[in-house]
């Protein structure tokens, strides 16, 4: 998901030295916005065949290629760092079976298992409140002057225009909708990426359980280590002696991009947090109930004493 570590996460697996990264280096942005999505209604190049996604792995065909030459063996990985691809469906209606539909029934998951059956998927979530705070200062949407006022202010707007849509709609149908993805950036503050369950219940009703290994980005930040080792073994990429993840700098770099806009960042106000928990709170224990794990309904110490949480993630 956007703005929950997901560049930092796909640096650190591509250095492990059994992984090749695509051509772009993390993002190829195919099926979210090149194949059905938002550059097809824009003025952007369309690429919109399988070719042009495929040529995006050109780094590993050559790799095998250069392997078989020599006659060897190896367990190769690549993949795919678009965190669009999660939760922008917004271009479902140019799907062929979706046609004539009010609410989709094919997607991007529906897509990817055509292709590839036996895909691993990774997807790393971070408290909604902070991911949209995070997301806000990180959006270049010319806005001269941002700061929690402005923010407090823009997050009103947003929860008002999700809410006459869902007057109307379903939220699911609302979070779908072009127009309505339009309207929230317009109001500078993406709120509906935050309904993880909502997303989440699309991906686990095509692809089985254990092909998707569901993370936090607090857990991540906290123990980077323990988190990639997971993350190898859920690849089935070889375990690498302690030695080797400081050689290839798994565990040890830091990376942090401090935008323009971040410079003069503030805790965000106590009542924004409190609008938007209670925005979330709903999601976030069907989250829980998904997952099984009361994790995801982050909830701090000072949370459970009826305080607010009030915590900062460093991962953009």
């Amino acid at each position: 998901m956007d703005k929950c570590g997901t560049t930092d996460l796909f640096a650190r697996i591509s250095r492990h030295p059994d992984v090749v990264p695509n051509i772009k280096n993390k993002e190829t942005m195919w099926w979210s916005w090149e194949r059905y999505g938002y550059w097809l209604w824009s003025a952007n190049v369309r690429r919109t065949y399988l070719s042009n996604y495929i040529h995006y792995f050109d780094n590993l065909a050559l790799r095998l290629n250069s392997i078989s030459r020599k006659k060897g063996k190896t367990q190769l990985v690549t993949g795919d760092g678009t965190p669009m691809d999660m939760w922008d469906f917004r271009g479902w209606k140019m799907i062929p079976q979706n046609k004539g539909l009010k609410e989709p029934q094919y997607l991007t998951p529906h897509l990817i298992r055509h292709i590839n059956r036996d895909v691993k998927l990774l997807i790393l979530l971070r408290n909604p409140v902070d991911r949209l705070y995070s997301d806000y200062y990180f959006i270049d949407n010319g806005e001269r002057s941002k700061n929690r006022t402005t923010f407090h202010q823009a997050v009103v707007r947003a929860i008002d225009v999700l809410k006459k849509c869902q007057e109307h709609r379903s939220l699911r149908s609302c979070l779908f909708d072009f127009n309505l993805n339009a309207k929230l950036v317009k109001h500078k503050t993406r709120i509906h990426l935050g309904f993880y369950a909502v997303f989440l219940r699309e991906w686990l009703s095509v692809f089985p359980r254990d092909q998707i290994l569901i993370m936090r980005t607090e857990d991540y930040s906290a123990n980077t280590k323990s988190v990639m080792k997971r993350v190898f073994d859920f690849l089935q990429l070889k375990s690498l002696k302690e030695i080797e993840l400081t050689k290839f700098k798994i565990t040890t770099s830091k990376r942090e991009y401090i935008t323009k806009h971040k410079l003069g960042k503030q805790p965000m106000m106590t009542k924004t947090r409190i609008m938007l928990e209670n925005l979330y709170r709903p999601d976030t224990e069907e989250l829980s109930r998904l997952l099984k794990d009361k994790r995801f309904l982050w909830i701090s110490r000072d949370s459970k004493n009826g305080m607010v949480e009030n915590s900062t993630i460093n991962k953009v």
